[in-house]
């Protein structure tokens, strides 16, 4: 089970890498992720994942609506 990244404060976005390399372009794999407004780290918290699809990036198409609805409806994104 992989924990989140140290320091995130509720309602906060952060963008971090996992440490493996990705099989098709051999990069690392970068994330982004976002915790709800009323978030306390000991507790359990539904998940909401987005991918950006083929030829995409991170910076482009993250889905910030997603990322928006999860902060205020209490999802971890």
């Amino acid at each position: 089970m992989a924990s989140l990244p140290n320091g995130l404060a509720p309602g906060e976005t952060k963008i971090f890498h996992l440490k493996h390399q990705s099989a098709i372009l051999n990069q690392t794999t970068r994330y982004k992720i976002t915790v709800p407004n009323n978030y306390v780290p000991r507790f359990a918290y539904p998940l909401l994942l987005g991918f950006h699809g083929w030829g995409g990036s991170l910076n482009y198409n993250t889905g910030g609506e997603l990322h928006e609805y999860g902060r205020s409806n209490g999802y971890i994104v």
